[in-house]
């Protein structure tokens, strides 16, 4: 048998007797974790398998076990992988990248095709999104303005306006932005709300409101005018912020409204409320314009005090509708001169429809002082064919002691073909404790050139006058509208009642056209 062949042999070969190494100085082939690093049969005694020189059951104690390889990543390098031991290596490989991230040249291209893309299309398409961003050049919405910062405006062809920031103090006087405006097809934005300023002492002035921006050149409505900001002290003079225009349109669509005057309140010193914007003018050829803004009202406890006026209102093309003059503000004093602001005048027609109609007059009152009414603005014009618009009434006067007078009507406007003229505005009314009274006289009424059934308008009734101790006047009456052929002329107004315990006066009334 073989065994007793290799056993038999007593005297050991030159090969198996020289002391050999069997194994690396390292870990065998990445097969061994620990221990020694060499097997040696330099020991005569040293059995492989036990007792017999081949065979035993006794395992020896370095035999081969598994070790740990150092991982390999995807990417990762292959080089750097020399062996200590001649048969195979135990160190750590390196780790040095064979190649970068995957790239693709063509689909990069593709990507920076569709970014630059989307960048020119969003040139031309797009809406603004930062504060006062324009819209794209043909297509988008204007951003609203940040803070006294004008909307941006919308695209050339469609899009609308962005608001105007609202005004705050210290930045541009505290003024709101103007709105935005669009193409051809869209809305004006508003005009922002000026700042209101207090103090407690000093001169105050509120911020003015933004201007509305205009509307589509073919269509849209047009934006309103910001309020003006209110202007609050305890000593100096107190000035409110004028409201903002309306935008206008140039073909078809809506005039916006003026933005009302801010108010003024002062202990010490005058008071004048802002004046009210004027009202935005309406397409060429139809719709309906802006009225204008109302004038901000004045309070002073020590000192004058003298309300906004009232903006005009916007006029009209061919058909359609003119916007109506805005209210005079109203003014108030403890002790000093207190005077109404004076209404805006009605917007007029080109070629057809309604005048506006003017603003009636703030009215006026004074513990101690003077009190005078605003008067009452006048009516718009018809144009060729179109109805004129009626004139304000003058606002009222009311003073404890001292003189109080009312402020006069405004005129109405003169009508085209086949229309009636405007009628005119009423007077107002005066009452004082002890003083003189004065009532407002009416305004003329409008003419009309030509029109067989229509006539002119009739002249404004003039205003009572009352006083408790002292005298009193009423107003005149207005006069009538003058006739065109075939048209009746207008009727006169009434006088006003004059009553007083001093003496009683009537007004007049007015003349017929």
């Amino acid at each position: 048998m073989l065994a007793a062949a290799v056993g038999s042999d007593p005297a050991p070969t030159p090969l198996l007797s020289a002391t050999q190494a069997i194994a690396a100085s390292g870990p065998i082939g990445g097969l061994s974790a620990g221990g020694a690093d060499t097997l040696s049969n330099a020991d005569p005694g040293l059995r492989v398998f036990g007792p017999s020189p081949v065979l035993s059951t006794v395992p020896v104690i370095q035999a081969f076990s598994p070790t740990t390889l150092v991982p390999h990543t995807l990417g990762s390098s292959a080089g750097n992988n020399s062996a200590a031991d001649p048969v195979f290596a135990a160190e750590s490989f390196s780790a040095a990248p064979l190649f970068g991230p995957v790239r693709n040249p063509a689909f990069e291209a593709i990507g920076v095709l569709t970014y630059d893309a989307v960048r020119f299309v969003g040139i031309f398409i797009s809406n603004g999104d930062e504060p006062g961003e324009n819209g794209g050049l043909l297509i988008g919405n204007g951003a609203d303005g940040g803070p006294g910062q004008d909307g941006g405006h919308g695209g050339l062809l469609f899009g609308s306006g962005g608001d105007g920031g609202a005004g705050i103090a210290g930045v541009n006087n505290g003024d709101g932005g103007d709105g935005g405006s669009a193409g051809l097809w869209g809305n004006g934005g508003a005009g922002g709300v000026g700042a209101s300023i207090s103090s407690d002492s000093g001169d105050v002035t509120g911020g003015n409101g933004g201007d509305g921006g205009n509307s589509g050149l073919v269509f849209g409505n047009a934006g309103a005018g910001g309020a003006g900001g209110d202007a609050t002290n305890l000593i100096g003079d107190a000035q409110g912020g004028s409201g903002g225009d309306g935008g206008s349109n140039m073909w078809i669509g809506t005039g916006g409204e003026g933005g009302a005057g801010g108010d003024a309140i002062t202990g010490t010193g005058t008071a004048t409320g802002g004046d009210g914007g004027a009202g935005g003018n309406t397409g060429l050829l139809f719709g309906w314009a802006g009225d204008g803004g109302t004038g901000g009202d004045a309070t002073s406890t020590t000192g004058d005090a003298s309300g906004g006026t009232g903006g005009d209102g916007g006029g009209l093309g061919i058909e359609g509708a003119s916007g109506d003059g805005g209210t005079g503000g109203d003014a108030t004093t403890d002790t000093g001169v207190a005077t109404g602001g004076a209404g805006g005048s009605g917007g007029s027609d080109i070629y057809n429809g309604t005048a506006g109609d003017g603003g009636d007059g703030g009215g006026a009152s004074a513990t101690s002082g003077t009190a005078t009414g605003g008067t009452g603005g006048d009516g718009g014009v018809g144009g060729i064919d179109g109805q004129g618009g009626d004139g304000g009434s003058g606002g009222s006067a009311t003073v404890g002691t001292g003189d109080a007078t009312g402020g006069a009507g405004g005129s109405g406007g003169g009508s085209g073909l086949m229309q009636d003229g405007g009628d005119g505005g009423s007077g107002g009314g005066a009452t004082t404790g002890i003083g003189t009274a004065l009532g407002g006289d009416g305004g003329s009424g409008g003419g009309t050139s030509w029109a067989n059934g229509y006539h002119a308008g009739s002249g404004g009734d003039g205003g009572d006058a009352t006083a408790t101790t002292g005298t009193g006047t009423g107003g005149n009456g207005g006069a009538g509208g003058a006739d065109g052929p075939g048209a009746g002329g207008g009727v006169g107004g009434t006088g006003g009642t004059g009553t007083g315990s001093t003496g009683s006066t009537d007004g007049t009334s007015g003349t017929h056209g």
